[in-house]
């Protein structure tokens, strides 16, 4: 290869989810060619980071137990558009007499008392509320709110936001990171997803490493959700820069790739 591989970026999410559609061939693809690494942080870090401080690594009730439940709390969360199999036992619990309850500024000191008093109570936590500076700190308070007040010592009490870590999986196995060049003392640049829009406008330096130069996209549409817009869009539009988009659609992502490959569904 005539440029060192890590001007090639590599740029994905969650668009399919799949254990090995989603990112693991990917990422065996990337690994050998020794191109950068992509931090994956915009959805749920934030949140990720606050439930291993308080219980260690992502983990939460049983939705089964919900319907159990005497008092359901929704934050951060809309469940009825996003969140389908949890409303669904939410709606069961309310036709059996729980409290759903919503927050507002006029009702938070009569909820405190009532989440306090009501040891069947859930809080159904969701990543809306740690895409904030401080997300982080604020998931792992609310988290401390059950250990409080001894919600988890009934199986209908407690909080979740993520149970990933329920069903551990072999990310190694998968991924294969042992084919990277130089694996494992010497890897390939990380580049934040937040921040790609300062990556891409980076001319490159001794700090930084090679300037980004090619981009490939699957899996997201960062010019449409990635931070600071203006320079993603920025970025994309470097003539300097060669973008193949992996897509369904002609998204605003797709308006700046030079080579647009159809994508499977």
């Amino acid at each position: 290869m005539a440029r060192a591989p890590e001007a090639i970026l590599p740029y994905s999410y969650a668009g399919t989810m799949g254990l090995v559609q989603g990112e693991s061939i990917a990422a065996r693809f990337f690994n050998v060619l020794g191109a950068s690494r992509l931090d994956r942080t915009i959805c749920a870090a934030a949140g990720a980071a606050g439930l291993r401080y308080t219980y260690g690594g992502s983990l939460g009730m049983h939705t089964k137990y919900f319907e159990e439940s005497e008092l359901i709390l929704i934050w951060g969360s809309n469940s009825i558009a996003s969140n389908l199999h949890f409303w669904t036992r939410a709606q069961e619990a309310k036709r059996r007499g729980t409290k759903i309850c919503g927050i507002e500024a006029q009702v938070v000191i009569d909820f405190a008392r009532a989440f306090g008093s009501t040891k069947k109570a859930l809080i159904r936590l969701n990543y809306g509320m740690q895409r904030v500076r401080g997300g982080g700190n604020a998931v792992h308070a609310i988290a401390c709110l059950p250990s409080l007040t001894g919600a988890w010592r009934e199986r209908s009490g407690g909080l979740l936001l993520s149970s990933s870590n329920w069903a551990p999986v072999d990310v190694n196995a998968l991924e294969r990171p042992d084919l990277l060049p130089g694996w494992p003392s010497t890897l390939p640049r990380i580049v934040n997803m937040n921040a790609i829009g300062d990556a891409l406008l980076h001319p490159g330096d001794a700090s930084f490493g090679q300037k980004v130069e090619a981009l490939i996209v699957y899996n997201s549409n960062p010019v449409a959700v990635a931070p600071d817009s203006v320079k993603v869009a920025a970025g994309f539009a470097r003539e300097d820069r060669f973008t193949i988009m992996l897509e369904h659609f002609q998204t605003d992502t797709a308006d700046y790739a030079d080579l647009i490959l159809p994508a499977t569904t």
